[in-house]
């Protein structure tokens, strides 16, 4: 069976063994070519696209892409800002939910993001695979995931149950409530930033929003870490370095919509099953 699109048609072609083909076309709506269809989220049927895989995670013609990591065996930003990564190296390269995810430790040497006017933004969405291996420790008891001092920043907490810990995204000290994730497995997390309001997302689904007042941008120039919260010598605990993976990494400068979130979900849920 293959599928094509022409016009605002969708074309199902189907071989039999006697060798012919038939070309059916059923009306699912209005379908863009797959070279007008930007992401996935613009799609309201996950089910109409036939390989969620065929369409590339790091878009480089995609404006409001700031940052990607596929952390497939290295850490390189897939976007048209290339993001310098310095540091490092992170512990080595496991499975993760596509390809491989980058593994951290509280040992990983600090890995910095270069500076770049794409950080400057007013609202935000990240997203990612995360598999936490154990509760963070130290005097603030927190991995971090990425954080821009006195901007944005996500952080893993562990003061929820034994087998969690929980999720806070924050904008110039702006702190949504906390959503539990699991220890030892990988989750797909998501938050969104915009007009003082956060949402968060579990696995494609919304968990929790807040809403707070508006803070503003904050200036260049910030220090800006990945997997870990301030720069200190490897072995530091303070450092709240992240134990566990990170695979899929991607930060927007707007925010997605809710079927946006949920197909990045969906991207790597099928080879986590």
């Amino acid at each position: 069976m293959h599928y094509a699109a022409r016009g605002s048609a969708l074309l199902v072609s189907v071989s039999f063994l006697c060798g012919c083909e038939v070309l059916w076309a059923p009306y699912i709506g209005t379908f863009e070519t797959p070279s007008a269809v930007a992401d996935l989220g613009a799609v309201a049927d996950l089910s109409a696209v036939a390989d969620l895989s065929a369409v590339p995670l790091c878009d480089p013609t995609d404006p409001t892409l700031i940052l990607c990591l596929t952390f497939d065996g290295q850490l390189v930003d897939g976007t048209s800002n290339k993001i310098a990564i310095t540091g490092g190296p992170v512990d080595g390269y496991v499975p993760g939910a596509i390809g491989q995810a980058a593994l951290f430790g509280v040992k990983t040497p600090t890995v910095s993001l270069g500076d770049s006017a794409a950080w400057n933004v007013s609202e935000y969405t990240f997203e990612a695979w995360v598999r936490p291996d154990e509760k963070p420790t130290g005097t603030l008891n927190r991995f971090g995931l990425m954080d821009r001092q006195a901007g944005y920043s996500m952080f893993l907490y562990g003061n929820v149950d034994a087998g969690s810990v929980a999720l806070r995204c924050a904008f110039n000290d702006i702190t949504t409530q906390a959503l539990q994730i699991p220890i030892g497995r990988f989750s797909h997390i998501a938050c969104t930033f915009k007009s003082g309001e956060q949402v968060l997302y579990l696995n494609g689904k919304q968990e929790f929003s807040d809403t707070k007042s508006v803070q503003t941008s904050p200036p260049a120039l910030l220090p800006h870490y990945l997997g870990s919260n301030v720069q200190s010598p490897p072995g530091d605990i303070e450092a709240y370095t992240l134990v566990g993976a990170l695979d899929e990494l991607r930060l927007f400068s707007q925010v997605r919509t809710a079927a946006q979130i949920r197909a990045s979900y969906e991207r790597g849920s099928g080879a986590l099953r």
